[in-house]
């Protein structure tokens, strides 16, 4: 069975290797005049409200017009408990989530910090 493994492995290759040429990905900053600290989640309330939350990982949620031309003057800090999050760069600690509830235009916003 070990040979047949083997034998396979060169074929396996060249179908990995071809299918990376051929699969194409590309980035594009959805909103190149804004910058976020560390952001590590983007959320919509699904209000009909067109407001979009980034949840930056040192404690911070901002929210501003889903409009692709926005600047930093565009954005407000929806909530800022930096303060109590504890952080440290390049950990996964720090507010890392944000919960939107479905009946949100009823409901009262909630916040977990992992």
């Amino acid at each position: 069975m070990k040979f047949a493994c083997y034998r396979l492995l060169p074929f396996l290759t060249i179908i990995f290797a071809c299918s990376l040429a051929f699969s194409q990905v590309s980035f594009q900053n959805a909103f190149p005049n804004s910058t976020f600290q560390f952001p590590v989640e983007i959320q919509h309330a699904n209000d009909n409200s067109n407001r979009l939350f980034v949840v930056e990982q040192p404690g911070k949620i901002k929210v501003f017009d889903n409009n692709s031309s926005i600047t930093n003057n565009d954005i407000n800090t929806f909530i800022d408990i930096s303060s109590d999050v504890a952080y440290s760069t390049g950990q996964e600690i720090g507010l890392l989530g944000l919960a939107f509830h479905p009946l949100l235009h009823q409901m009262v916003l909630c916040i977990c910090i992992i």
